[in-house]
């Protein structure tokens, strides 16, 4: 559209007086009007007249928490300045598509009794969704939040929508309502920062299919402030436990629903994340030396249930060891020969150490002194934990 049929248009849709034309190969309008209704009813006819190929630059202020507007569109927006559309209820649809709002959005209080659609929009201040509530659809389908994002006793009791969302901070989901036929959805959702919903009260059907966090968001996790006191500003240092709590029953909580929806195998990605969290959460508490042990030696022996190679592996290494030991306790009566006979009896004594059942256990013949005795039982609790964990590493293949 060239420039003189956008102003054409301007004049004869009385635009003129409120909206000024940047760039017309790429429809850029700019709107500078002070009244916050006369820019809604303005964004929402030219969105209308230029079906959605425009982006509109609002300079001022909007405040529509008293605004009545029937099927509100503010799609294709860049909103310079805060948007408020709070303390208020709203019954029509609502469209805030492809917008960016650069400084920051009020919808506390609001409540939104139709659907509600934020694809492919950019939050780039403080977003406020405290005490809102959302009857119906919200949906955020390829969003995203700049900074730290809390949502903080929102009401959910429709179809919430976060997939392919990405969160650049810190997310945190705080003492939130739903109802039982509520569905929330973070399907490919990336979490640079990780997520918290250890306290969401998120007791309906939850989507986590194809979430990714950023590999390296346990150290991040741990420098949260928002994690570790629940505020989006620093109110000063406090312990890291608290926050790791936090994430692991976050973790756990996604385990959880991968094993309600039968999906064992992200199920067991998700343990594995639960233990490394409650690996590094003892690792401050020098009262807890066994669980460290354990902790330790479970993911050594098999990634915490990951991975039969690793389980095959720690027990024919153990196995060697015991064996190595064992052999030591009687070197001065037996020797080594080079030879194919030797070699067969070395790997004969070898199996014979794996097998627990054989305890009749005399290597080239020679008795056990005590101390063989002491090593053979201690093998054998090794070689039997790797074995356990061998087994423990395929049932993330079925029922967990």
């Amino acid at each position: 559209m060239k420039s003189e049929e956008v102003e054409d248009l301007f004049e004869k849709k009385g635009f003129s007086n409120r909206v000024k034309l940047i760039n017309s190969k790429d429809l850029e309008f700019e709107i500078s009007e002070e009244n916050s209704v006369k820019i809604a009813n303005t964004i929402r006819d030219l969105n209308y007249c230029f079906d959605g190929k425009k982006k509109i630059f609002v300079k001022s202020a909007l405040d529509l928490s008293k605004s009545n507007n029937s099927g509100l569109d503010l799609s294709y927006c860049i909103f310079e300045k805060q948007v408020s559309i709070n303390n208020s209820n709203h019954e029509y649809e609502m469209y805030l598509i492809n917008c960016e709002f650069r400084q920051g959005v009020n919808f506390s209080k609001a409540i939104f009794k139709n659907n509600v659609r934020f694809h492919n929009s950019k939050f780039y201040g403080k977003t406020d969704f405290t005490n809102t509530s959302f009857k119906k659809l919200v949906d955020f389908y390829f969003a995203e939040f700049i900074e730290d994002q809390q949502f903080h006793l929102t009401d959910f009791e429709g179809t919430t929508i976060f997939s392919n969302t990405t969160f650049h901070k810190s997310i945190q989901f705080l003492h939130n309502k739903v109802v039982p036929n509520s569905y929330i959805s973070f399907e490919n959702a990336i979490f640079h920062n990780g997520l918290d919903i250890s306290r969401s009260n998120f007791w309906c059907t939850i989507q986590f299919w194809g979430v990714n966090f950023d590999k390296t968001q346990l150290n991040k996790l741990q420098e949260s402030n928002l994690y570790q006191n629940d505020l989006l500003t620093v109110s000063g240092s406090q312990s890291n436990v608290s926050a790791l709590k936090r994430v692991r029953e976050t973790f756990r909580l996604i385990k959880h629903e991968f094993r309600k929806q039968g999906n064992n195998i992200n199920a067991q990605l998700f343990h594995r994340l639960e233990m490394k969290v409650y690996s590094e959460e003892i690792k401050v508490d020098t009262g807890r030396l066994g669980e460290k042990i354990l902790l330790l030696m479970n993911g050594i022996s098999n990634k915490h249930g990951q991975s039969w190679s690793r389980a095959l592996g720690f027990t024919l290494g153990v196995t060697v060891i015991a064996y190595c030991i064992f052999l030591l306790t009687i070197r001065d009566s037996i020797v080594f020969a080079q030879s194919w006979e030797d070699v067969g009896y070395t790997m004969k004594y070898f199996l014979q150490l794996l097998n627990l059942t054989y305890w009749d256990y005399m290597p080239f013949g020679e008795p056990n002194e005590p101390e063989g005795y002491l090593i053979l039982f201690i093998s054998r609790l090794f070689i039997g934990y790797g074995y356990y964990q061998f087994i423990q590493s395929f049932r993330k293949y079925g029922k967990n």
